[in-house]
């Protein structure tokens, strides 16, 4: 048996296909997108109540429902309430309560599905056991209004005395549904500066701890907080994923506020107050990894904090979680196979417990994909708005696929309207899973073992 392990082997299946769950969950991002485009084409959803052009709207749809947060027009500026609305509704679903939506009816609708495909459905949600199926999908739903309502009403002690009751009200909830979700929009606008994000309350201690802390929750997965919730919070008790999740996180936290800091000592930096200098890498920090906000001009930064910027939003958060990204546990896993490449049995052992090759394999498919797609669109894009600049470009193709939404400078507002779709593209692959749209396809045939000769191919 050991013998028949060590060969490669090939699967044989019978042909036929079906519409998968899967595909179902790509078409029905689709047309979520495409109802929301009709909706913001509509007079009624602009402040001027004139029709805003299907481009537009289409990428504003799709960073929305993708909770990207690249946009093309101002949101607070340009759409009116009803358009606001329809953007916050499409971060909500496309952040968390699509996944779980769709987990909710096919469970209560009791609709068949392969196992699979079931599957898939409960590791989209952060479900591991097929008995969590409903207690997660619940602590997944109180979870997120208990978070979005604790961040809404922290928000409102600095909105309310601003804006006014309602208004800042208002204003607290969208921007607390828009951290969570990792969406990236907001409406400061308000103030009369366009694309402003949040540079008005760069040294607000309460705006930016509230909007990192729904950020950072938002981004960790929601089978961390299940694990954690099991646990009791107790760390020894919560599995593998959780632990590699929160050991990684705040280790990349770390690392990468204390690179912007040293970045911008001499550079944007210089003179300022450690405090101001603090907080201000600590949002950005946190917000690269897949937020989209910003408190400072992306224009202002260092090459390095740019660079550090662009690793940040390309590694992302959490599996199962709002966040974009190649994932976190991602990353450690292919630090991890690349240190038992040099070991006696090449096997990656944590803690007395093996993580198995596949899920090594499907950590460097992800990568390799990922560099892939981002050399591919960065090719594509300088070919169509060749002005924008290499480094600029990479930055907004990483910031499409990672769903994060920074931009540097106006490089959005300048793209070609072909570019645009291709941005709107990457988005769409960025949120859905690379791995996701592939096995949508794959042909559902019965497996039948044959064993190929192996054959030796030098690579490095």
């Amino acid at each position: 048996m050991d013998e028949l392990n060590n060969k490669a082997q090939t699967t044989i299946k019978p042909a036929g296909r079906t519409i998968s769950t899967l595909l179902m969950v790509l078409m029905s991002y689709i047309i979520v997108i495409l109802v929301g485009t009709f909706i913001l084409m509509a007079p009624f959803s602009s402040k001027e109540h004139v029709a805003t052009g299907f481009i537009d709207s289409f990428f504003t749809a799709t960073s929305a429902t993708c909770v990207t947060g690249l946009v093309v027009v101002d949101t607070y500026l340009h759409w009116s309430l009803v358009g606001q609305l329809v953007i916050l509704f499409l971060v909500q679903m496309g952040g968390i309560g699509f996944m779980s939506t769709i987990a909710f009816l096919t469970r209560s609708l009791r609709v068949k599905m392969s196992f699979k495909d079931r599957k898939f459905l409960m590791e989209s949600v952060g479900i591991q056991k097929k008995g969590d199926f409903g207690s997660v999908l619940r602590n997944i739903v109180l979870g997120s209004i208990i978070f979005e309502t604790l961040g809404a009403a922290l928000l409102c002690i600095r909105f309310i005395p601003q804006f006014g009751a309602a208004n800042g009200i208002y204003f607290a909830a969208f921007h607390a549904i828009s951290a969570f979700c990792n969406a990236g929009f907001d409406l400061m606008g308000v103030f009369g500066v366009p694309f402003a994000s949040f540079t008005m309350y760069a040294n607000d201690w309460l705006v930016n701890i509230v909007l990192c802390t729904l950020i950072f929750i938002g981004g960790l997965g929601f089978i961390v907080w299940d694990d954690l919730i099991r646990s009791k919070f107790n760390i020894k008790e919560v599995s593998m994923h959780s632990k590699l999740m929160l050991m990684g996180s705040v280790i990349i936290l770390f690392l990468s506020t204390c690179q912007f800091i040293i970045y911008e000592a001499n550079h944007l930096y210089q003179g300022m107050p450690f405090g101001e200098a603090f907080l201000r890498s600590l949002f950005a920090a946190t917000t690269a990894r897949t937020a989209g906000f910003n408190t400072t001009d992306m224009t202002q930064f260092s090459d390095g904090s740019i660079f550090v910027t662009m690793a940040l939003m390309f590694v992302g958060g959490g599996s199962g979680s709002t966040a974009g990204g190649i994932k976190v546990t991602t990353l450690i896993v292919i630090i991890l196979g690349i240190v038992a490449l040099n070991t006696k049995d090449g096997q990656i052992i944590l803690r007395g417990k093996k993580i198995g090759k596949e899920i090594l394999h499907q950590a460097f498919a992800v990568l390799s994909t990922y560099l892939i797609l981002v050399a591919f669109f960065t090719l594509l894009i300088l070919g169509l708005d060749p002005e924008i600049g290499l480094r600029n470009t990479i930055f907004e193709v990483i910031s499409a696929i990672g769903t994060v939404g920074i931009a540097i400078g106006d490089t959005t507002l300048l793209l070609h309207p072909a570019s645009r779709i291709a941005i709107a593209i990457l988005m769409y692959i960025g949120r859905v899973g690379i791995l996701t749209i592939v096995l949508s396809f794959a042909k559902p045939r019965r497996e039948h073992t044959v064993i190929l000769p192996e054959e030796n191919v030098m690579v490095g």
